[in-house]
């Protein structure tokens, strides 16, 4: 009797729902209204879960005229109420319908503990994040708040990510489970700048950034303004406290520039410069992880510490390294790669040595250079 009910009334309710068919769905739940609130598939879930689900917002306004506001809360097998699938989908104007109908649904967590806000976050819905926030805020745990701080970096909810921030400013310190900050994670972002070959011979155009940073404010883009927030209240710790923060596990200058993100680099050093002769495990400055993943934008930060760059030049890392050393060496792949072809990718090492060689013969010892030169020759020659 269950089977035959089964097939006689939830499959074709079912395929109604996934339609939007709200004729055919009404004839059906008129036969039987227990079809309300029942499961109707093998995952418990209801009709409201399937249109909601399936996105089709007058099928759930007109389902939700007729079922009492308890009804909405019921569950899946894996706990999810109808109002997490809404949150999911992104569709704010499904969530809106029901939630008037029972003002509880966004509080309500599903079988593994998450609120909606949560669902709507990890799939990166940010209409519904921005809606959900307000109606749920209140009954987040602190270790939701660092939870969804750390999603929403992770998926591009930069505005939510500064909401938060600005709202529980502790967020800036939190950890997460690899033990970054929300600052490293940002500084593994790459860049909006293009760090191709084609700026190194024309490096003026993109420096003086702090007084571009400064007057572009109000055109920052969203993970700008919350990287800036992020490091104004790293700057509140003491030097001990800063240290810590931003060297743990891994300094988050070094990160920026092995990826290129230029705006990171130039919101840090505009008001902390000195971070700039920091340097790695290996004894490399950020110019030196620059140049060896080739990111012109970040290399020609040497034209702007002034007399001192002559040290960079000539600077040797724990392995006998100069900054020549690290253009001879072979880009990494995913470097090579922004251009197609073997000869336009020589090109552009080529481009990077003699600039670098330029820059250096004036500086330093002359047999360095020759080193550095037969150690390019050398890597080309393997090729």
């Amino acid at each position: 009797e269950e089977r035959q009910r089964y097939l006689s009334q939830c499959v074709p309710l079912h395929k109604a729902a996934l339609k939007g068919d709200w004729k055919e769905a009404k004839k059906i739940l008129d036969q039987d209204t227990t079809l309300l609130n029942s499961a109707i598939t093998k995952g418990w879930a209801t009709v409201l879960h399937v249109a909601v689900g399936a996105n089709h917002e007058h099928f759930v306004e007109e389902l939700v005229k007729l079922m009492p506001p308890q009804d909405l809360e019921l569950q899946d097998d894996k706990g999810n109420t109808a109002f997490c699938f809404a949150a999911a989908v992104g569709n704010v104007h499904i969530a809106e319908i029901m939630r008037r109908k029972n003002q509880l649904l966004p509080t309500l967590r599903s079988g593994v503990g998450v609120t909606p806000l949560h669902l709507a976050v990890l799939q990166g819905r940010s209409e519904m994040t921005c809606y959900l926030f307000d109606e749920s805020k209140e009954i987040l745990y602190e270790e939701d708040w660092i939870t969804l701080f750390f999603i929403c970096i992770n998926t591009g909810l930069y505005d939510l990510a500064l909401k938060m921030l600005n709202q529980k400013e502790s967020l800036a310190f939190a950890r997460g489970d690899d033990s970054e900050t929300g600052l490293h994670v940002l500084a593994r972002k790459p860049s909006s700048v293009c760090s191709c070959g084609s700026q190194l011979r024309y490096p003026r155009h993109l420096l003086h950034f702090f007084v571009i940073l400064c007057a572009l404010d109000k055109k920052d883009p969203p993970v700008l303004k919350l990287t800036k927030r992020m490091w104004e209240i790293f700057l509140t710790l003491d030097d001990s406290e800063f240290m810590y923060a931003v060297k743990e596990p891994t300094q988050v200058t070094f990160l920026a520039a092995e990826v290129g993100n230029f705006e990171f680099l130039s919101v840090v050093m505009s008001t902390y410069p000195d971070l700039i002769w920091e340097l790695n495990t290996l004894g490399q400055s950020i110019i030196h992880v620059a140049a060896l993943h080739r990111h012109s934008s970040i290399f020609n930060l040497i034209h702007e510490i002034g007399p001192t760059k002559d040290f960079v030049l000539t600077y040797m890392d724990d392995e006998g390294n100069t900054l020549l050393h690290c253009v001879a060496k072979l880009a990494p792949q995913e470097r090579l790669n922004i251009f197609s072809g073997a000869a336009l990718q020589m090109m552009l090492e080529l481009s990077w040595f003699e600039i670098a060689l330029e820059r250096s013969f004036t500086r330093g010892r002359r047999s360095e250079h020759v080193q550095a030169a037969c150690l390019y020759i050398a890597f080309r020659l393997r090729e």
